[in-house]
C-alpha cells in the first residue's frame, strides 16, 4: 500500500532542505542529490515532486514567496496612501531569516534562465510582474500614477537584491532603505 504524503508539506520540506544546502555550501551546490542527502533519502524523494535542479531552486523561492507575502501584508496592514508606499519600499529593502540565501538562489536561477523549462520561465516572469504590480498598486494608492516613477522604485528594489549579494558589507538593509526612501521622496516632490 502506498504511503500517503502531503504534497504541500513535502514541497516545504524540500524547500527548507534546499535553503540549508545553499546556506552551507552556496547556491551552485544545490543539486537534487545534495538536497536528497540533506533530507536523508534517495533522489526519488525530490524527483517525485520536482524534475530538475531549476525546479528545486524555484520551489524554495516559491515557498518563501508566500511567507514574504504574508509578512508584507502584516507590515503594511492598516496603512494607506503615502505611508503604505513608504512602508512597502522599506520592507522590500530589509533582510531577515533566509533572505540572503534566497537572493543568491534567485541570482543562480537568473544565471540559468536561458535553460529553464517554459513553465518555470513563465512562473519567474509572473513573479516579477506580481512584484511590480504590488509597487504599482501602492503608487496608485498614494495618487502616484507615473509609470516611470513606478519603474524607478521597482529597479531600485531589484537592485538592492543584487547589491546585497555583490557587496553585502557596503549595502546593509538600512543603507538600501535610506536610499530607496530618499528616491521615493524625490519622486513625491517631482509630481
Amino acid at each position: 500500500m502506498p504511503i500517503d504524503v502531503d504534497e504541500t508539506q513535502r514541497l516545504q520540506e524540500i524547500a527548507a532542505a534546499t535553503v540549508r544546502v545553499a546556506e552551507e555550501s552556496g547556491p551552485r551546490s544545490v543539486t537534487i542529490r545534495a538536497v536528497a542527502k540533506e533530507l536523508g533519502g534517495s533522489t526519488a524523494v525530490i524527483t517525485n515532486y520536482l524534475p530538475s535542479r531549476a525546479a528545486l531552486m524555484f520551489n524554495a523561492f516559491q515557498v518563501n514567496q508566500r511567507l514574504w507575502q504574508d509578512d508584507l501584508e502584516q507590515h503594511v496592514h492598516g496603512l494607506t496612501g503615502i505611508p503604505r508606499l513608504r512602508a512597502l519600499v522599506e520592507w522590500h529593502c530589509t533582510s531577515t531569516g533566509d533572505d540572503d540565501v534566497l537572493r543568491r538562489l534567485w541570482v543562480e536561477m537568473l544565471a540559468i534562465a536561458q535553460t529553464l523549462p517554459a513553465d518555470l520561465t513563465a512562473s519567474a516572469h509572473a513573479q516579477a510582474r506580481d512584484a511590480y504590480a504590488t509597487i504599482a498598486g501602492a503608487m496608485a494608492d498614494a495618487d502616484l500614477t507615473d509609470t516611470v516613477a513606478t519603474d524607478v522604485l521597482f529597479l531600485i528594489i531589484r537592485g538592492f537584491f543584487v547589491a546585497t549579494i555583490e557587496d553585502p558589507a557596503s549595502w546593509p538593509p538600512e543603507r538600501a532603505a535610506a536610499a530607496a526612501l530618499r528616491a521615493l521622496e524625490l519622486l513625491l516632490t517631482a509630481r
